[in-house]
């Protein structure tokens, strides 16, 4: 989520610009949403297998993880089961590759609560039931996927509503055979009315008026939600605020010193004069005098005893 809206908003967006972005960004988000609800409702993946898990499934998963699933369904043909192990709690499975050269993995068959783990985790870790656990379906002649394995998160109808998500094969009353035909029934009926404008306002105004009632049957069933704020803020408040203080993210300090640098600016006592400075005794200034003093005693002797020759 940080990279999808890195693409619009920066640090240096004041927070009206920054406020603008970011709802921005969110019609984006909700139009690609929107976009891809539509292609799990109305085109339907294509069925490479005919099996009957694969049917189950091409109406119930969204386009992109029926994929994911078909992809599993298709490997794991290709795969045995073998039991290693028993004790009173669950049963051990070997599973592995016609070939013999390929990676065994563990399955777990749990006794009391009749579950499945894998040691591949990949239903752990993506909520897919991996090419282990269909291979064990296989060999059991399991022909549907338990509900125990359909996570609502990847199925077509996860954000209806807040009813109780129910997998029952050939329910009339289950929510998603409910909204199906609904939906068909709805794109039909505008699909005629787009043609001609008063057909599309009929249906406008007939759609505002079943919108008022469903909404009250809802308030009926449910009760009227808790919670709600029917505050406002007034145009004129919002010319009162201003951006927020600057705050200095974690990890902006200041650049490592080396020890050349640290040591560069303490001061040091040199050895020959006991003075405290920024010299030693190679650089003392006591040292350049005296050794001036030698010079010009030198010289001067010498000079003397030209003069004497």
């Amino acid at each position: 989520m940080h990279a999808f809206f890195k693409r619009y908003c920066s640090k240096s967006n004041s927070l009206m610009d920054f406020v603008t972005r970011f709802n921005r960004a969110l019609a984006h988000l909700r139009h690609e949403e929107l976009v891809a609800d539509h292609g799990d409702l109305n085109e339907k993946p294509n069925v490479k297998l005919g099996m009957p898990m694969e049917n189950q499934m091409v109406g119930m998963y969204t386009k992109k993880y029926f994929y994911k699933f078909q992809k599993e369904l298709l490997e794991s043909n290709s795969y045995m089961a073998n039991v290693t192990g028993e004790d009173e709690n669950c049963w051990i499975y070997k599973i592995q590759k016609f070939d013999a050269n390929s990676r065994v993995r563990t399955l777990v068959h749990d006794k009391t609560s009749n579950l499945l783990k894998c040691s591949c985790r990949l239903f752990d870790f993506e909520g897919i039931s991996c090419k282990h656990m269909l291979a064990f379906f296989r060999v059991k002649q399991i022909m549907q996927l338990p509900k125990e394995y359909i996570i609502r998160r990847w199925t077509k109808f996860s954000r209806i509503g807040s009813e109780k998500f129910k997998v029952q094969d050939g329910a009339d009353n289950s929510l998603i055979l409910r909204h199906t035909s609904l939906f068909q029934l709805a794109s039909k009926l505008i699909d005629g009315a787009a043609v001609s404008e008063e057909a599309t306002q009929l249906v406008e105004k007939s759609f505002e008026g079943l919108i008022d009632q469903i909404k009250n049957m809802n308030l009926s069933l449910v009760g009227e939600p808790s919670g709600v704020n029917n505050c406002y803020i007034d145009n004129t408040e919002k010319q009162n605020f201003v951006d927020p203080l600057h705050v200095r993210a974690k990890g902006c300090g200041k650049r490592l010193k080396s020890w050349r640098e640290k040591i560069k600016g303490k001061s040091r006592r040199c050895s020959l004069c006991g003075k405290v400075g920024q010299h030693n005794r190679r650089k003392c200034p006591l040292l350049n005098s005296t050794s001036t003093k030698e010079n010009q005693v030198n010289e001067t002797f010498v000079e003397r005893s030209t003069t004497d020759e």
